[in-house]
């Protein structure tokens, strides 16, 4: 990887912008660089109204109008098929600053999982693990990372919504927001 270190910063805040890890560990001291960056993204949740005030469009911009077709909002998935999960999956996004940034894992049917990202074509985050699914809900065990995670970050969990032969979308546990990751053979 390339060691100068205007580019290990712009290799960091693309790893923090494209929400693949919430806190890094700085490799000579364990210290956590930019902790909390990417908790800023999650999304708050409405003001609770008491329970005898119906929303209004003032209250809340979405009453009154129709739902879009959000994969979110279709009932959870009671149970998620681990086959359908093995294989190579990939997701690519454009970081205006740090040029193309792609993650490439596997999911491998022994429970276990590796995967790398690149940032302009240097890998910055390497990672492998175990995981396990309960119904639609997939934990991380992050068991190796180049830069090391904090420890909070070692577990994730996720909430799968769909999953089918060419990709897979889920709700991420730490950020609160829908990913798509497609299949690497497609």
């Amino acid at each position: 990887m390339n060691s100068h270190p205007s580019f290990q910063k712009t290799c960091l805040a693309a790893l923090l912008l494209a929400g693949c890890c919430s806190a890094i560990a700085e490799p000579d001291t364990g210290n956590p660089v930019a902790q909390g960056a990417v908790e800023s993204q999650a999304i708050a949740p409405a003001a609770a109204l008491p329970d005898d005030e119906p929303a209004t469009a003032e209250t809340d911009p979405a009453a009154g109008t129709e739902a879009e077709d959000d994969p979110a909002d279709a009932a959870p998935v009671a149970a998620i098929d681990p086959v359908m999960l093995h294989g190579e999956w990939t997701v690519k996004e454009q970081h205006p600053d740090a040029g193309e940034v792609v993650t490439l894992f596997s999911i491998n049917p022994d429970s276990s999982f590796a995967g790398t990202m690149t940032v302009a074509g240097n890998v910055v985050w390497s990672y492998s693990g175990n995981w396990y699914l309960d119904g639609n809900q997939i934990t991380w065990f992050y068991t190796v990372s180049t830069p090391p995670l904090m420890l909070a970050d070692e577990t994730d969990v996720d909430e799968i919504i769909s999953v089918d032969s060419e990709k897979l979308v889920y709700r991420s546990g730490k950020r609160d927001v829908l990913e798509t990751l497609y299949r690497a053979n497609n």
